[in-house]
């Protein structure tokens, strides 16, 4: 079902956005009857995104699994984000801008204590954010949050959620060109992860990485 959901998103630009259990079939595969089938059911909440959004997109699923945050930052101001952006891997990758932790790792005590502590999470922010993302932008944040609850019920884990869907972002991204720049992409992506999670000290002085201060008065950027 996570690759299903990923193909939607990333390679046609299509989302289901009611995939709650009710709406979910399985059933035999009528073509071989030894393996299942996965039928979504009811189409009356569906989202279809343009091809630009459906490229950016990509772009930014590729940029926040790979830390690149620098990267998450233009895109989202070319959503219209604007300054919101360090919201996005909270919302998608459930990371905070500032993490360390490995992809898919739980929510570590001190960036519990960053986000209570700087009052990240209030209703204010909450509200602005809802206003600035793009609809097609929630459709998507909708459908992956139900499809996570799935996984997680399932017994699957939110890693491998997150890597399935990081392969057809990469497809996506290389649709057009070689097979080369495919396999460049996907190497990238593991480079990066690796470094990123087994020698931080050289992911940064490769990369870079964007650490974010708040403020109640004024948000800082600082590239270290």
């Amino acid at each position: 079902m996570i690759d299903i959901f990923a193909k939607m998103i990333f390679i046609h630009g299509h989302v289901h956005c009611d995939a709650h259990p009710g709406n979910i079939l399985v059933r035999p595969n009528p073509k071989d009857l030894s393996k299942p089938q996965i039928i979504l059911l009811d189409h009356g909440c569906y989202g279809s995104t343009g091809e630009k959004f459906r490229r950016q997109f990509s772009q930014l699923w590729y940029a926040l699994t790979t830390m690149d945050y620098f990267k998450v930052r233009e895109i989202a101001y070319e959503m219209g984000i604007e300054e919101y952006y360090r919201y996005l891997p909270l919302l998608f990758t459930y990371r905070t801008i500032n993490t360390t932790k490995p992809l898919g790792g739980k929510p570590a005590p001190e960036e519990k204590d960053f986000l209570l502590g700087n009052d990240e999470i209030n209703m204010d922010k909450i509200g602005m954010l809802v206003q600035k993302l793009p609809t097609d932008l929630i459709f998507i944040f909708k459908a992956s949050h139900i499809v996570s609850v799935h996984n997680a019920r399932a017994g699957g884990n939110t890693r491998d959620r997150l890597k399935k869907y990081s392969n057809r972002a990469i497809e996506s991204l290389s649709e057009e060109n070689s097979f080369m720049y495919r396999w460049y992409l996907r190497t990238s992506w593991w480079l990066r992860l690796f470094l990123f999670e087994h020698a931080f000290w050289l992911f940064e002085r490769f990369y870079g990485f964007l650490r974010v201060k708040f403020d109640s008065e004024s948000k800082q950027l600082e590239q270290l």
